[in-house]
This record gives C-alpha cells, structure tokens and sequence, in this order.
C-alpha cells in the first residue's frame, strides 16, 4: 500500500508496581514507546489483549524529551486510544 505506514506493536511491559503498561511501537522510520494506565481505563484494556507482534493505529499526544538540555524539556505523554 503505497504512502501507508505500518506501525507494528513488537513489546509490551507491565510497571513494576503494575499501574501501568508501556508498548513498544516500531515503523519504518524508527521507534516510540506507549504507555497506558488508570487515566486510560479503555487504552489499558486494549493494549493488554493485544498479542505481539501486531499492527496497531495510535491516537494521542506526543512526549518529547530533550535530554541534552537543562533543565529538561517535557512535552505531553503519548496515550494510545
């Protein structure tokens, strides 16, 4: 499919403290983690059912983080949906 892309879900963790799970989501062009928790009842249903590795479309805001830079810069986390 020409001019698609293709986001394939390859990992997923639960927290430590299990609060939370994060998704490992490759695609051409690189890779980002996703991470869904109690403020994301629905989101955290759905990535736990999901069984690696699996195509997946993600809805939600970025989380940029520029490490090199004091003090750090934080975006908005990205919340699968």
């Amino acid at each position: 499919m020409k001019g698609s892309q293709q986001y394939t879900l390859t990992k997923k963790f639960r927290s430590t403290s299990g609060e939370y799970l994060r998704g490992r989501i490759v695609d051409p062009t690189g890779a980002f983690n996703v991470y869904a928790g109690h403020y994301q009842p629905e989101a955290l249903v759905a990535l736990s059912n999901l069984t690696k590795p699996c195509f997946v479309a993600v809805v939600g805001k970025t989380n940029a983080i520029d490490l090199m830079r004091k003090p750090r810069s934080y975006l908005s986390d990205l919340k699968p949906s």
